[in-house]
């Protein structure tokens, strides 16, 4: 007698809606905030690197141009919006596939306190925006040796 397994077959829509909802949870968990704004539709791809003097972040943007992003700093928030928009070709009959997210986005991200907030720099290049945010230097101290003070009038003569 033949053996048979059941598997269920999620839609790759709602394998995708669970997908960003993961990742959604896991972002707001470990660094990043909900978005300020409940019209954002979508999260670019972030890369968030650390080395030795600064934090740099590497946002997937591609077809936007730098007038459609704006990047703030505010009260130890580094935040990233923006708007990608759908340029819809008029002649097309059928859409296969759509794979592209369109619409406003907001990235949320919490600057550590060791940061040069005033030398934030941001470029964007062949579809990435590159923010660089600087470490402040480590202050490099002697230590200092502490005097221990005695009450005299509590010591007993001996």
């Amino acid at each position: 007698m033949p053996k048979f397994v059941i598997v269920r077959r999620v839609p790759m829509a709602r394998a995708a809606a669970l997908q960003r909802q993961l990742e959604r949870e896991w972002m707001e968990r470990w660094g990043r905030s909900r978005p300020m704004k409940p019209t954002t539709t979508w999260h670019p791809h972030t890369d968030v690197h650390e080395s030795a003097t600064a934090y740099l972040l590497k946002i997937e943007l591609a077809g936007m141009r730098d007038a459609e992003i704006e990047v703030l700093v505010d009260d130890g928030r580094l935040v990233v919006r923006g708007n990608r928009t759908e340029h819809p070709h008029e002649d097309v009959e059928r859409v296969h596939e759509l794979g592209i997210n369109y619409g406003l986005f907001q990235l949320d991200f919490a600057l550590p306190q060791q940061i040069q907030a005033e030398e934030i720099n941001a470029r964007y290049d062949d579809g990435f925006l590159y923010i660089t945010v600087p470490k402040r230097p480590r202050e490099q101290r002697e230590p200092r040796r502490i005097t221990i003070q005695v009450d005299e009038s509590s010591l007993t003569p001996q």
